[in-house]
């Protein structure tokens, strides 16, 4: 009988242990990964999307999503149908204000400035609700230089 309990007593022991190097183990392992994804995303390339060109392509009445763009000079490209008006409404998504920059048909460019850096949608609505369009907005100046 006392063997019988020994052997309880010892069986009971290396369970625990069991699962102290489990838990042990899982910890180690999760740290490691934590360490090598942080360590992944620090040595990404960090894109700067408020100074990149951005291209817009759709049809029919549209309201983009939001973009960060920096405070300055834009330059908009457009191709638009030759034969259809297209209204182009610039949105700042963070104040609510709005302002029509554009309303062309054809293709061609045209400038537009900003006061404030921030989030901004275009709503474009072409007098034909199937008409597709192009639309390519790039800061003007040197590249890490705004205007403020």
């Amino acid at each position: 009988m006392l063997d019988s309990t020994i052997n309880q007593g010892f069986l009971l022991a290396q369970i625990i242990n069991v699962v102290i190097l489990i838990v042990i183990l899982t910890a180690v392992i999760g740290t490691v990964i934590y360490f090598l994804r942080r360590s992944r995303a620090a040595t990404a390339p960090k894109v700067d999307f408020e100074h990149q060109p951005v291209r817009l392509q759709d049809s029919g009445n549209q309201l983009t999503a939001p973009l960060r763009l920096a405070a300055g000079t834009h330059k908009l490209m457009y191709w638009l149908p030759a034969d259809t008006l297209v209204k182009v409404d610039l949105i700042d998504v963070d104040r609510g204000n709005s302002e029509t920059i554009l309303m062309k048909k054809g293709t061609g460019s045209q400038a537009f400035s900003l006061e404030h850096s921030g989030r901004y949608a275009f709503q474009v609505a072409p007098a034909d609700d199937s008409a597709s369009w192009v639309l390519e907005i790039s800061p003007l100046g040197l590249p890490g230089k705004t205007e403020t």
